[in-house]
């Protein structure tokens, strides 16, 4: 099962006397959390185009666009990280901005996936 559980004390209201001792239950804690923000999936923050495709030039780190069939990197600062999406600043980001995450070599050329701010549609 690859389930790991442990024994807590948590305190909630319980007006109704619905929870009872003992009861198990999940519990999700939130230690913290923004509104407002950016937030890109963290594996486009892990993507590192090759020397021939410019990424050896920069340092630090970017998120990549496709722009005009060229990789343009844009600095970020990350934020809050969440397991899947992490939060990022920088100049010139805008919501639904479409970035690279991987890119393959095909027989017609370089292809490329990019999801925009917020991850891959599920």
């Amino acid at each position: 099962d690859n389930v790991v559980s442990y024994t807590v004390i948590i305190s909630v209201e319980n007006e109704k006397k619905i929870l009872m001792p003992g009861m198990t239950a999940n519990v999700s804690v939130i230690v913290e959390k923004k509104d407002d923000i950016l937030k890109v999936a963290s594996s486009a923050l892990r993507f590192r185009p090759s020397a021939d495709s410019g990424g050896s030039e920069f340092r630090g780190t970017a998120l990549w666009t496709l722009e005009k069939g060229e990789l343009v990197p844009h600095r970020v600062k990350t934020g809050i990280y969440d397991g899947m999406f992490t939060e990022v600043e920088g100049e010139g980001l805008v919501e639904g901005m479409e970035v690279v995450t991987y890119m393959s070599s095909t027989s017609e050329g370089r292809s490329s996936s990019a999801f925009g701010f917020g991850g891959r549609p599920r």
